[in-house]
Formats: C-alpha cells, structure tokens, sequence
C-alpha cells in the first residue's frame, strides 16, 4: 500500500500544473475510492502521480497501476470546485505512454475488434451471431483458457454480456413524419451496439419521438459513434468514424438537432472537436455537428408527451455516468419523477456501474465489486424495474442479476422501452 504522505511527497510547495487544490471533495465521488479508500486511487492521489510523472520520476508498476485503474466515469470533475478534468488528464498520459501501461495485449485486441467490427454493423453482427454460438457451444471458456485471452470469455468475461439474441441489420425509412403537430425535426443516431443487440430500443425510442411532435430522418452512411476505439485509445479510428457520421449527416439536414438514445455515444458526439485538434477545418465542422446533439432523455423531457410506464413499478433509474457529469444531467430523472405512476426514485450506487467501456473487462474484480454492491442495494430497494439509458450499463447490470439470481425479481429496461404514449 501506497502511504498518502509518499503519494503527495513532491506535490507540495510548487503549482500543480494540473490545478488541482488538494481539497478532497474528489473522494468520495470516486467510485474507486469509495471501494477502497487509498490515496493513489482517488482522483487527487493520480493527479499527484501524474504530477510526478510529470516532473521527470520515471513510471512504476505501482504508479501506472493506479492510473489504469481509473473508471473515467468523471464523477471527480462534477464535484471539483477548481474545474480539473482528472479523467481526460489521466487519458492523456495513458494515451502518450501506451506501452508503460499494463494490458498492452488486451488493448491491441480490442482496438483491432472496434475496427474491423464496431465500423459496420453487417460485420457486427455476424461477429456476436459467432460469439452466442461459442458460447451455447462452451467453446467460449475453452477460448478462455489461451493465456490472454481470458477476458473475451468465461464465466465473467464478453460472453457472459452476450445476450441470447442480436439483431440483423435492416434498412429503415430515410424520414418518418410525427404523430402529431411538428414541434422538431430531429435526425436520429442509431449506433453500433444499441442497433445491433438494443434495436427494439431504439425503434421505440423513434416512436416516442414521432408521438411527441418529432418528425424522425435515419441518415444513411452513418456509422459507430468511436466511442469504445477512443476507450481503448486508437484515436485515429475514432477520428476516421467521426468524419463519416459527420459527413453522414451534414447530407440529412436541415433538422433542429441530432438524437441518441445512447447516453454513452451522446457524451462522444459531443466531444468530436477534441478528435480534430490540428485541423481546424474539421474541427469547425465537428463544433457545428456537436452543438446540435441532444440526448433522447433530454428531448422527451422538454417535449413532455403523455406517457406512462410498460413494465411494473417502483422504478429505479441508473443514469450513465458520463452523461451524468459531463452533459444534459438529471433529464431522465426529471422525466420519471414526472410521471405519476412511475413510483420512481435513483438507483443506489457508488457512482458507477463498472461497465465504463469496456473497463469489467480489463478490470473484472473493481468492476463486480462496484456491480455487487449496487445489485445488492437495488435488491434491497424494492424496485420491480430498472431503468438506464445506456447500453453498456444495461448489459452490465442485466448480468449483475442474473450472477445473483435477481432477473426474475427486478427487469432492466432501456428508458425508451419502458415507456408507451398513454392509451396505445
């Protein structure tokens, strides 16, 4: 164990160039703390090994370690009174000295399945179509065993995220007019995932928006968002499916804004600028594209179309992290405390899930023990159903009840699914 005294030595008595005050209210937003309260795991003791590193102290095990553990959640920016972005700094650094960080064969995996699977769906497709037959078949966990190769399968590994059925990919209607009086015209961001395994999802999603006044267009062209390749660091994938969905959608228009139903990819549209930081060109191009993207929770919100719940109540949401603390928080929360017969209420966490991208598969024991402790919560919470706005957290918490044979108790939905316009 790293003492906080060692983990601060060298931290005072000179400006941190990363701003931090040393304050501490980071802590317990951490979730990683809040497991386990060591300094070098919270967000203040990485900025201190970042600050290190800076100053010339080579890496360690030790140091890299604690930085790798970080979840990215960004909870520690939304309760920093000094504005430090601890989780972009940490992803910077990770970014710039890949090969000091442990998992370098996980990670070169990874970013090789996002692209060649994750930038056509067709493809997608066929590789989770693969991956459920190897898992009926426990050649999965026979794969499990190869050195390397335990987190993509086994027990707590991608297969048991797999769900029992995907969705072939099918053409949809370039534009769907409302239901009623137009309010907006929205182009629709179906994804990757979502559209592939959460397609229903995302067909009520579209629903809901036309019986709210939305006339809905499906650009063609459009493209996986980039979010898991930038995750995993091959940014210059990211930058590539970028172009396309911008270029996809620059040719729909006009429309008021552009809807996910992915709170995970509304975070990353969001954030295309920061893809184009020497081509000012495309840059300006992403600021334009960025500015109009509009979270599904968000729109419903505002729009306030009667509806009412489809699956049994008390309620509790999950809201994904990251658009918790870095965009368009509470929406969903306000929009079913709103609801009358909803008996909602948010559900109990430490801040996060443990899904975060792909991270319960680098991490797998911090992230069951986040999982665990809010499946153990929820249980106790009497929720009938779950809520979430987010793929990566539905997957992940879908699995965390069935580990504690809780899915037949408490259903996880997707906000989309959950909801129907009232008398339909």
């Amino acid at each position: 164990m790293v003492s906080k005294t060692t983990a601060l030595s060298g931290f005072f008595g000179s400006p941190s160039p990363y701003r931090c005050i040393r304050c501490g209210f980071c802590l317990s937003a951490c979730p990683t703390y809040r497991l386990e309260p060591l300094e070098p795991d919270s967000p203040r003791g990485r900025l201190a090994l970042l600050e290190s590193l800076a100053g010339g102290t080579p890496h360690s095990p030790a140091s890299v370690s604690h930085l790798d553990r970080c979840l990215g959640c960004r909870s520690c920016e939304a309760s920093c009174p000094a504005g430090v972005k601890a989780a972009l700094e940490i992803h910077a650094v990770k970014l710039q000295n890949d090969q000091d960080f442990p998992g370098r064969f996980f990670r070169r995996v990874w970013r090789l399945g996002c692209r060649t699977f994750l930038t056509d769906n067709a493809r997608l497709f066929r590789l989770l179509k693969t991956l459920i037959f190897l898992k009926r078949t426990l050649l999965l966990e026979t794969l499990a065993r190869i050195p390397g190769f335990a987190a993509f399968g086994g027990r707590e590994g991608l297969a048991a995220l797999l769900p029992s059925a995907v969705h072939r990919p099918a053409a949809r209607p370039l534009i769907m007019p409302a239901l009623k009086k137009e309010v907006y015209r929205v182009a629709f961001f179906t994804g990757c995932v979502m559209e592939i395994v959460l397609r229903p999802a995302n067909d009520a999603a579209v629903e809901l928006l036309r019986s709210a006044g939305c006339a809905v267009i499906l650009p063609t062209g459009q493209v996986c968002c980039g979010a898991l390749s930038c995750h995993g660091g091959d940014t210059k994938t990211a930058a590539g499916l970028a172009r396309r969905n911008i270029e996809a959608f620059s040719g729909a228009g006009p429309y008021d804004f552009l809807v996910c139903a992915s709170a995970a990819c509304t975070v990353h549209l969001r954030e295309y600028p920061s893809l184009f930081p020497d081509d000012p060109a495309m840059r300006q191009k992403a600021e334009l594209f960025a500015a109009l993207v509009r979270d599904f929770s968000e729109i419903i919100y505002e729009l306030k179309p009667n509806v009412e719940p489809v699956f049994p109540v008390p309620v509790a949401y999950h809201e994904s992290c990251l658009l918790r603390n870095s965009a368009a928080p509470g929406a969903m929360g306000k929009l079913l405390l709103g609801l009358p017969k909803a008996e909602a209420f948010p559900a109990p966490h430490s801040g996060c899930c443990g899904s975060a991208g792909g991270y319960n598969l680098r991490h797998p024991g911090t992230a069951l023990s986040l999982l665990d402790a809010e499946i153990t919560a929820l249980d106790r919470s009497g929720a009938c159903t779950l809520v979430t706005d987010n793929p990566g957290c539905l997957l992940f918490l879908s699995h965390g009840l069935k580990r504690r044979n809780l899915s037949g108790k408490i259903t996880v939905k997707h906000l989309a699914e959950f909801l129907k316009p009232r008398g339909v």
